[in-house]
């Protein structure tokens, strides 16, 4: 994650006077990347207008001495700005994708920067004196400008390619967290679908046991209802045999009295009793 602005610094003309050093802002002092943040976009407001001062400036052909001025302002007011920037970003906790965001906005307002000053280079070149041996200073400042870009270029493309690989990884990260997230929810639903076959087991074994608790209710109860018919039959059975004995003659009354066996066996019940005409019987006196 870059912290600077990509654009070195850019060596000015000294002005001639000096400028008294000012007291510590607040952006210097405070730890707060918020405040900070806040005079970053103060700074941005105040280059921008410069700048655009400067460019205004060389096309409606203003005085040299003027573009000159304005091109120091717009140098000065991009230092301030990149140390505004280094601080923030030193300071404030920024994730890759904010973080690459910030990278953006320097190099956005650093390439602005390098135009605008080419620009005001162009208009100034015929203006400015050529002090001898310039030809040699300039081969050697093309070169050490080359090497410079260069070494932009470098490592341009390796924060290029550390974004490729960290987005890379986070997709396959996100891939292999949604397929976890398959697994363990196909887990939770196979656990879910066996606790409640188990459930419907146990279940269907007490109902079982319950049906065959009832079939052995209803057979002891079968059972008991055919004991108390029997046991009520043979009470009738022992009454109606009573009954029928008390009525039955004496055997001295029937002693001179004599019936024919078969006719005797027709006329008779099953509980012994006599089908024949009722017979009337006299007490002796």
């Amino acid at each position: 994650m870059a912290t600077r602005f990509p654009l070195e610094m850019i060596e000015e003309e000294p002005e001639e006077e000096e400028l008294e050093e000012d007291e510590p802002e607040e952006w210097q002092t405070t730890a707060d990347p918020a405040v900070i943040k806040h005079r970053r976009i103060s700074a941005k407001s105040a280059h921008t207008k410069s700048l655009n001062q400067a460019l205004l400036a060389t096309r409606a052909g203003e005085d040299v001495e003027k573009v000159k001025l304005l091109r120091a302002i717009i140098v000065r007011e991009y230092e301030a700005l990149k140390e505004i920037h280094t601080r923030y970003m030193e300071l404030a906790k920024l994730n890759q994708e904010d973080g690459d965001k910030e990278y953006k906005w320097a190099y956005e307002v650093t390439e602005k920067q390098r135009k605008a000053l080419k620009d005001v280079q162009k208009y100034l070149n015929p203006h400015l004196p050529k002090p001898e041996g310039s030809v040699r200073s300039s081969a050697s400042s093309r070169s050490s400008t080359r090497e410079k870009l260069q070494e932009a270029e470098r490592l341009q493309k390796e924060t290029e390619l550390k974004i490729q690989q960290q987005r890379a990884e986070a997709t396959e990260r996100a891939a292999e967290e949604e397929r976890m997230h398959q697994l363990e929810t196909a887990r939770k639903a196979e656990e879910k679908r066996i606790e409640a076959a188990r459930q419907d087991r146990q279940l269907q074994m007490e109902l079982e046991k319950q049906r065959l608790a009832s079939d052995l209710l209803r057979q002891q109860l079968a059972d008991e209802n055919d004991v108390d018919g029997d046991e009520t039959g043979k009470t009738a059975y022992k009454h109606h045999s009573a009954f029928g004995s008390i009525f039955l003659p004496p055997r001295k009354f029937l002693a001179g009295r004599h019936r024919p066996a078969g006719r005797c066996l027709a006329k008779t019940g099953r509980l012994g009793l006599s089908r024949g005409p009722a017979r009337r019987f006299h007490r002796s006196t």
